[in-house]
This record gives structure tokens, C-alpha cells and sequence, in this order.
């Protein structure tokens, strides 16, 4: 580690290094090894609601840590100063203020010593996170801060502001470098002085120009605390604030920039936005074909009633349960989907070998045992007693939906369907191709992608295409596979379907 600079500039504007600790907004508290605080910087003493200066000397954990916390972090802290550093450096905890309302704290934690390398206590840095744990439903922003010795000199103070994790540079109105941190410098591999006198956006951005709508440059302009995001060349998010650092005067003379990485944060936002539209999709869905469901079942028991007091109406009588059985399994079905759904955004399934033939042929069994009372004739061409794929056991999931699809959207009393398989090769992969074809009401044109998009499809009957398509969909690319929609009879939707899947063979 090497010298710091400091410029008259600096030296003018900040009477101690404190000022500048308090300026950067993070929490940063030094505990001794019993846990006595020895010094807490002005964001220490605001978030926990205390004058400044009134905790010096306090214990942290009698003072600031809940009650069934206690126990345990004092126990790690000690720990922590022994050497077990897994146990201590990162983590988050809940604090109480003073006037007991609980925080939740994300830290990083260093070991403090003195000038014969002796352990004198711990130094850590940190930032509130409850609203952000609230708001993300137990997502944690991950703050790595990392200070080294905390001592009342000035030099002690600079060496915990150079040992911060997060990139700190001190510019001028210019933008130019005149003082940066050691992990500014360690993010470009350069010593730190070797910052100074550079321009910022050349060193991290690779340009000559300032990047659009720089926090910094506002900063400088307003005298206003600015945050930014900003997107580096390899693809990383980093998320920027901006200080301004001002004369006696109140005149803006440089801004201090506080620079973490958030790509985790931001992915993580990513997916749980993701996760939360596909489940608001999926409930409709789901509300949708029970409700449909449900509507068909009450309409038959209706019909069923004046049935019950005439013995000339049996075979309508008849015809009527089938309706309810047939619904009733098309709820179960549902169900399923719904379960198969929610096991794939949870975990990931191994792909694995999976013998096609023995699963296609369950999967026929199992519908034409769901269906009795229906006519269905199913026949297949290309079918061989073991053929192998690369899938998983939702393999079944794919193939039932589709023939329990070609059921349900078919009119005809005599239910068709046709499985051929082959081989296909696609980019140099052997693939096996399998088609169900169909005669059932069909899908026209338009809305043969809109299904496997997950949007809540209707037909023109009212009856909802559900969860089955789309979640077929979503298994098969899992495989590394296609799968699309054509007319059975070309140019005729209306006289069937032809499902096509494309998996790769072993």
C-alpha cells in the first residue's frame, strides 16, 4: 500500500479525515475486543439515533444489538479476533436504535490492529437494508466494505478510508483524479497514485467523452447529492453516488465518488420482477380454466335433474356424467400443470437419458385410461421399442399435454390422433422428431406462437388454452429442443393440429 497524496485542495476543505469518513454515507463502527465502541462516524450515529458521541465507550452488543441476537454475534465477534474469519467477515444482523425500532445491517467486518500487528478489536463498515429486504421479499444487497486500523490520528483514519471495498475517488470539478482508494486502484490492476491526474470515464469506460447523464457532473452542477447506474465495457453494473465537497464559502469545489458493483443486485431484481409476472400469469390462467371448469360441471348437474325424473332420458343422463367426469379430470390435469410449474422455477431437473418410447407409450395408456367413455384412436408410425433422448422424467408432462390438449379441443365423437417419429439433424445434432396430428377444432394462425408466449389465450368458445401448451414449451427448451404448431392439412386450421417437437437423441 502506498502513500496517500493529499493536495492543499484537500487539506482546505477537510479539517480531519473524519469529515471525509462522514461524507461517504456509510456506517462505519470500531469495537474493541470486549465490543466497546472506540469510535462510530456520523452515519453510525443517525442511524441508530444517538448524538454523536453519545456511544463512544458503550458496548455495541449491549447497546445496539437485540436482545436474541446477543448472544450469538457476541460470540462470533470474539471468534472473529481468534482467527475464524469465515465466521464473521461477512454477514448481515439486525441492530435496534435508540429508540427500539430494529434495522437490518449488511456488513463487512476486518480485524484492527496496532503497530506491533497486535489484534486490538474489530473495524466494520456497513449499510441499512431493511427497505430493500421488505421490498424484494428477503432479497439481500450484498455491501462489501472493507476498512483496515481505526485510530484517533489522522494517518490511522486514512489507512481505514484506503481499506474500503467499495471504489472511492476524490475529483476535482474537471473530473480529474486527485485522491483515489486502494480498491479504485485495484479494480483497474494500478497502484492507486497511479489514478491521479486521469480522468475517471477514461480509466473505467474507455472514453474520451463523459458518460450520458453522469451523476458526477450533476453533482458538481446542483452541489446535490446524485446515484447513478452506469454499465462498464465488460457488461458489469456499477452503482454510483455522488458527493460534493464544498469550501467554506458553500461553493462546490469537487465531488467525492462512491462506486460498488450491483450486476448481482440487478440480476437478482431481474428475476424476482420475472418470477412475479409469471406468477400473476399462471394464477389467471389457473383462475381462469377452474373457473371455466367449475361453470361446465354446474351447467351439466343442472341439466342432469330433470333427467333423473324421466328413465326415457338415460342415455342423455349418461352423456351428461361423462361431461362432468371429463371436467373433473381436466381440473386434476390442471392441478398438475400448476405443481410442474412451480417445481421448475424452484430447482433445476438433470437432464438425463430418458427412454421416448416407454414415456409415449404411458402417456397414451394413461389417457386413454382418463377418457372411458370417449372414442379415441391413436396410432404411430416410426415407433421402435427403445429409442433414447436427452430429457428428464417432465418428459411425460410434454407428451400427456399434448394428447390430453387433442381431447379437450375436439368435437368429433370419433378423437384422431396421429404420432409419427423420426430422425432429424439440426446445426450437426441428431435430434428425434416427433408429430401429433389431430383432428380437433384447431388454432388458427395468430395465436399458434401467442400460446407458448404464456399470454391468456380464449378461443372463440370461451375456453381457455391453460397452463399444459405453455408449460410443454418450457420443458422441451430446457432440453435444448423446439417445438412449434402447424395445420394438420395445410392451409385448413380447422381441421386439426400438428404438434412438432424436436429433442436431441443419445
Amino acid at each position: 500500500m502506498g502513500e496517500i497524496i493529499i493536495t492543499h485542495q484537500i487539506k482546505e476543505t477537510y479539517d480531519t479525515i473524519e469529515d471525509f469518513l462522514d461524507l461517504i454515507g456509510v456506517l462505519i463502527v470500531a469495537l474493541n475486543r470486549k465490543g466497546d465502541i472506540i469510535f462510530l462516524n456520523k452515519s453510525g450515529h443517525e442511524v441508530l439515533g444517538y448524538e454523536h458521541g453519545e456511544l463512544i465507550g458503550k458496548n455495541w452488543f449491549e447497546y445496539c444489538i437485540p436482545k436474541e441476537k446477543r448472544a450469538d454475534l457476541l460470540k462470533a465477534h470474539k471468534a472473529f479476533i481468534k482467527g475464524n474469519l469465515e465466521s464473521y467477515e461477512f454477514h448481515k444482523n439486525p441492530i435496534i436504535t435508540k429508540n427500539g425500532k430494529k434495522k437490518v445491517i449488511s456488513w463487512h467486518n476486518t480485524l484492527n490492529y496496532d503497530n506491533d500487528r497486535n489484534i486490538i478489536g474489530t473495524l466494520r463498515s456497513g449499510e441499512v437494508i431493511t427497505e430493500l429486504i421488505k421490498i424484494k421479499e428477503g432479497l439481500e444487497q450484498k455491501v462489501e466494505d472493507r476498512t483496515k486500523k481505526l485510530k484517533k490520528s489522522e494517518q490511522e483514519k486514512l489507512l481505514i478510508l484506503k481499506s474500503i471495498s467499495e471504489l472511492i475517488a476524490f475529483q476535482d470539478l474537471n473530473n480529474t483524479i486527485i485522491w483515489a482508494s486502494q480498491a479504485a486502484g485495484d479494480s483497474l490492476v494500478m497502484h492507486p497514485d497511479e489514478l491521479i491526474g486521469r480522468k475517471c470515464h477514461e480509466l473505467w469506460q474507455r472514453s474520451n467523452e463523459a458518460c450520458e447523464n453522469c451523476p458526477l457532473k450533476i453533482t458538481i452542477k446542483t452541489g446535490l447529492e446524485q446515484s447513478g447506474e452506469i454499465i462498464s465495457p465488460d457488461g458489469r453494473i456499477w452503482g454510483i453516488k455522488g458527493f460534493p465537497v464544498k469550501n467554506e464559502k458553500g461553493n462546490v469545489i469537487g465531488v467525492v465518488e462512491v462506486t460498488s458493483e450491483i450486476t448481482e443486485l440487478k440480476e437478482a431484481e431481474k428475476k424476482a420482477g420475472d418470477a412475479h409476472k409469471r406468477m400473476n400469469l399462471y394464477r389467471n390462467l389457473f383462475a381462469h380454466d377452474i373457473n371455466n371448469i367449475f361453470s361446465n360441471i354446474k351447467m351439466a348437474s343442472e341439466l342432469c335433474r330433470p333427467c333423473l325424473l324421466d328413465l326415457n332420458k338415460l342415455d342423455e343422463l349418461r352423456k351428461l356424467h361423462q361431461v362432468m367426469e371429463e371436467q373433473i379430470i381436466r381440473g386434476n390435469k390442471l392441478i398438475r400443470n400448476v405443481q410442474t410449474l412451480t417445481l421448475l422455477e424452484e430447482s433445476k431437473f438433470l437432464i438425463k437419458q430418458e427412454n421416448l418410447s416407454q414415456v409415449l407409450n404411458d402417456s397414451i395408456k394413461f389417457l386413454q385410461s382418463s377418457y372411458p367413455n370417449r372414442n379415441i384412436d391413436i396410432t404411430t408410425d416410426g415407433f421402435k421399442d427403445n429409442i433414447f433422448v436427452k430429457a428428464n422424467e417432465l418428459l411425460v408432462d410434454v407428451f400427456e399435454n399434448i394428447l390430453f390438449n387433442a381431447v379437450i379441443h375436439n368435437e368429433n365423437p370419433r378423437v384422431e390422433i396421429n404420432v409419427i417419429i423420426s430422425k432429424s439433424e439440426l446445426y450437426s445434432k441428431r435430434l428425434i422428431k416427433l408429430e401429433f396430428k389431430d383432428n380437433g377444432t384447431g388454432i388458427s394462425d395468430e395465436r399458434k406462437q401467442a400460446i407458448f408466449q404464456r399470454e391468456k389465450e380464449i378461443d372463440n368458445k370461451g375456453r381457455g388454452l391453460g397452463l399444459g401448451l405453455s408449460l410443454a414449451k418450457k420443458i422441451i427448451d430446457g432440453y435444448d429442443g423446439k417445438m412449434w404448431i402447424e395445420d394438420r392439412i395445410n392451409g385448413n386450421y380447422k381441421k386439426g393440429s400438428n404438434f412438432i417437437l424436436l429433442i436431441p437423441e443419445t
